[in-house]
């Protein structure tokens, strides 16, 4: 009896896109690649199995002269090509996608899929002090963009901007400088922005009531006093994340690395959800009195969006 062979493009659609709906983050990107009807199929695939709550997040490095590679929470690491990112820098991580500062603009980016939402122009011309969060996917109706600074020691600015809108809202606070430490971290939880600075401040905007309330960070051990007190519905987590997962050959010889933290969801413990800081990671001087290479990394949870339709936010 003669066997028949059948390209493998020929499996219909359906069987396809079942296939594609269980596969991780790299296994979806291979499938894709495979040819046009594969790609197709897959078109609504977003490895959602690897960002479920309480997955640790993966490491993004890229920077001067680096192509960016990814590693994950199993340490293995992968090159991919996200020209976007080159010459730019990264203010927030959430939900999967990235909020990037680059030539003036602002922008979502989804770097796995290397899908773009461009956000109303930009009221900033340099970012480099800057911290920020979102409160959802961009693609939600609810989605808000909240950016902040410290200028001239005393002044903390803030810049709000919600889905639909054109322009950004500006609010400007002036505290003493031992209110706020330069603000090295943000988070949204729960209809509110956190901002933390280096020490155990924070200050908290609402977005309803669009007004801040600083805050000191304190570790209560007695029920009836944590009773009294406001808390936050996450943790904290200051220290070292990036150290527990480099390698020796990870970072070249001679390089810095700033990174971007991101938010972490638990789905076991309720308030256990965790905070991961940004980090600056200085080199040792070289003796040869070379420059030394500056780099940068973020923490990303794995996710792969497609959006279809250019345009603004």
């Amino acid at each position: 009896m003669k066997m028949s062979h059948r390209p493998w493009s020929d499996l219909s659609q359906d069987i396809l896109t079942l296939i594609s709906n269980r596969l991780g983050l790299i296994e979806l990107i291979r499938f894709r690649s495979v040819c046009k009807q594969w790609k197709s199929s897959s078109s609504t695939s977003t490895a959602e199995i690897e960002s479920s709550p309480g997955l640790n997040p993966w490491f993004l490095f890229y920077g001067e002269n680096l192509s960016p590679r990814s590693i994950t929470r199993t340490g293995e690491k992968y090159a991919i090509r996200i020209p976007e990112l080159e010459g730019a820098a990264v203010l927030a991580s959430s939900h999967g996608w990235l909020l990037v500062f680059k030539n003036g603009s602002i922008f979502f980016l989804c770097p796995f899929s290397r899908s773009r939402i461009d956000l109303p122009s930009s009221p900033f011309s340099d970012l480099a002090d800057h911290v920020a969060s979102f409160s959802a996917p961009p693609s939600d109706p609810g989605c808000a963009v909240a950016v902040i600074s410290r200028i001239d020691g005393r002044r903390l600015v803030l810049k709000l901007l919600r889905r639909g809108e054109e322009e950004w809202t500006s609010f400007e606070y002036s505290y003493g400088v031992s209110s706020l430490d330069a603000v090295k971290c943000a988070a949204h939880r729960g209809g509110s922005f956190y901002f933390f600075d280096g020490q155990d401040r924070l200050l908290m905007f609402s977005i309803k009531e669009l007004g801040p309330k600083l805050c000191r960070v304190v570790k209560i051990t007695d029920p009836k006093e944590r009773a009294k007190c406001e808390t936050m519905p996450f943790w904290c987590k200051k220290e070292s994340g990036l150290k527990k997962w480099l390698e020796e050959d990870d970072l070249p010889e001679g390089a810095s690395i700033s990174t971007c933290g991101t938010y972490v969801e638990s789905e076991t413990e309720r308030g256990s959800d965790h905070v991961i800081f940004h980090e600056n990671i200085e080199a040792a001087e070289k003796s040869d009195g070379d420059q030394r290479l500056k780099l940068k990394g973020v923490w990303i949870h794995p996710r792969f969006f497609q959006v279809y339709k250019d345009g603004r936010w």
